[in-house]
């Protein structure tokens, strides 16, 4: 895992939840859109806007999806970061979005205990 892999966890968790709803606001539409069909004088005029709703959906499912995997090829490699008390801070941290702070709380630690362990095991464990 390299440093700069394991920071794009910021972005890919936004895109998720940013594809998530757009995902949701393009199920609504699509459940009330009615093909439209209009005649002009040079001929037909057809919008199909279901085809293109469905079309729409189905780029956006692909996009979530991979960025889901993106994700999980992080939590991964985090899944295996021995000892236990880091690999709690790393899921926490790059997982579930917790601060430092949030995590020193829980883990009844020092903010800059955590931050530390976490950017020593970077250092150590991640290529640049």
């Amino acid at each position: 895992m390299t440093r700069a892999e394991l920071e794009s966890i910021w972005q890919i968790n936004e895109d998720i939840e940013e594809l998530t709803e757009k995902i949701f606001r393009a199920r609504e539409r699509a459940s009330s859109t009615v093909t439209n069909l209009s005649a002009s004088p040079g001929g037909t005029l057809v919008s199909d806007k279901v085809g293109n709703g469905a079309a729409k959906l189905a780029d956006l499912h692909n996009e979530l999806a991979e960025r889901k995997r993106a994700r999980a090829k992080i939590a991964a490699w985090i899944a295996k970061i021995e000892p236990q008390t880091i690999r709690v801070m790393f899921r926490l941290h790059y997982l579930c979005g917790w601060s430092y702070s949030q995590i020193g709380r829980t883990l009844d630690a020092d903010r800059h205990m955590v931050s530390y362990k976490i950017g020593c095991y970077i250092d150590v464990h991640c290529s640049r």
